[in-house]
C-alpha cells in the first residue's frame, strides 16, 4: 500500500509557481525588467517543489514500512522492518516554538531505539501505520492523547 499527498495538496506548488509567472510576466511587460527576477524565483519554486509533493510517499509491505520525504535531490529515507521491531512508544515532545509534535520511537529486539521525526505524510497515515505494526505483532503504545 503507498500512501500519497491528495492530488489538490500536490498541486499548491503548480498554482503557486503560474501565479509567480503571470505576476513576473505583467511586471516584465508594464513595469519593468525587475520582473525577470520573479519569473527566474518562481521557476525555481517549482523545479524544486512541485517533484516534491509528488514523490513523498509511505510504502507500507507486508515485511516493512519506508517513507520516503523531503525535497526530490536530497530525500530523506526512515522506515521499520517489522520483525527487527519489538514495540514502538508514540509520544508528544515540545519542538522549537514549544508546540507539542509526534515523535515515534522504534524498539528493537536485538536492543536499542531510533528516535523518529515524522513527516506530515507519515502522520496523514498514522492509522495504517499502525494497524499494520499491530498486524505484524508489534506493540504500539500510543501516548500522544486522543486523536
Amino acid at each position: 500500500m503507498a500512501i500519497n499527498f491528495p492530488i489538490y495538496i500536490s498541486l499548491i506548488p503548480v498554482v503557486i509557481t503560474a501565479i509567480g509567472l503571470i505576476i513576473g510576466i505583467i511586471i516584465i511587460v508594464f513595469l519593468s525588467r525587475l520582473g525577470y527576477i520573479v519569473v527566474v524565483i518562481a521557476c525555481l519554486f517549482g523545479l524544486v517543489m512541485i517533484p516534491t509533493l509528488f514523490l513523498d510517499t509511505v510504502e507500507i509491505s507486508d515485511t516493512s514500512i519506508g517513507h520516503t520525504t523531503g525535497i526530490w535531490f536530497i530525500p530523506r529515507k526512515y522506515g521499520l522492518i517489522f520483525k527487527e521491531v519489538s514495540h514502538i512508544n508514540i509520544q508528544l515532545e515540545p519542538d522549537r516554538n514549544n508546540r507539542n509534535k509526534e515523535i515515534w520511537y522504534f524498539y528493537y529486539k536485538k536492543g536499542g531505539n531510533e528516535r523518529v521525526d515524522p513527516g506530515d505524510l507519515w502522520i496523514m497515515g498514522r492509522s495504517h501505520i499502525i494497524e499494520a505494526c499491530t498486524k505484524n505483532s508489534i506493540i504500539v503504545n500510543d501516548m500522544s492523547g486522543p486523536r
